[in-house]
């Protein structure tokens, strides 16, 4: 079923405008919606709505709501993957199909391994690009929950939040399996922990970087006996957290 984005602020009790030329292209020469026709829609702030097409202009299309829903509901974690800038994988690759498969948030990090450097404002223009891949990613797979990109970030300064689990896979030391450590979290109807998951970059995390994560409340774990680069690790974790976290 295709959805399509309308920001919040384009939206009342009744009505909403979608003003986003792209967008306006993909509903009418994309798909091909007409006046009359029934058409789903999200917003930034985890809502959903179902619609029918009253009225199309150059420069804007207008729906009436028939339904709402919010969709804060249908997670079952807030989980946060923070991913090392990796030195061959896209760090778009990621974005996307970590927000296909409904990671809460994502922060992008620079680790004492990491090799890429951006300037201030290569960082910011990334992190609107990454912004706009994770919107695409939510539509594309029907998902009502856009995951949120934060700014990149240096490895000490994503410690400052308080979480149900943290986690920080890496190749040596004394580690538990992932599974036991997510398992490890409180499950039930009304749970829904707060997870963080580290993802190193090519040469795993120091082991300085390490132990700061341990001091500050990491679980150190092993995603199994193979070394995952960057990308397959962030979807390994991604994959496993909506499995062990059930509802």
């Amino acid at each position: 079923m295709s959805q399509f984005f309308a920001e919040s602020k384009n939206i009342n009790s009744n009505l909403i405008l979608i003003t986003d030329p792209k967008e306006i292209a993909h509903i009418i020469k994309s798909r091909r919606y007409n006046l009359g026709d029934k058409i789903n829609l999200f917003d930034e702030k985890r809502n959903s709505y179902a619609g029918i097409i009253d009225k199309i202009n150059e420069d804007e299309i207008v729906v009436k709501i028939v339904e709402t829903h919010c969709n804060a509901s249908l997670q079952t974690s807030e989980l946060t993957i923070a991913c090392a800038l990796p030195k061959n994988a896209k760090f778009e690759y990621i974005v996307e199909k970590l927000a296909e498969l409904g990671v809460f948030r994502i922060i992008p990090i620079v680790t004492e391994r990491t090799i890429v450097r951006l300037s201030v404002d290569k960082v910011r223009q990334k992190a609107e690009r990454f912004r706009k891949i994770a919107r695409e990613a939510a539509k594309q797979s029907s998902n009502p929950i856009i995951t949120k990109i934060d700014e990149i970030k240096f490895f000490k300064d994503i410690f400052d939040e308080k979480y149900d689990l943290i986690i920080i896979p890496t190749l040596e030391g004394k580690r538990v399996t992932f599974k036991d450590a997510i398992c490890s979290v409180g499950t039930g109807p009304c749970a829904c922990p707060k997870i963080l998951a580290l993802i190193g970059p090519e040469g795993d995390f120091t082991k300085e970087e390490v132990e700061f994560a341990i001091k500050h409340g990491s679980k150190p774990v092993t995603l199994g006996k193979r070394i995952l680069k960057v990308d397959t690790a962030a979807i390994f974790v991604a994959v496993g957290v909506n499995l062990c976290v059930r509802p």
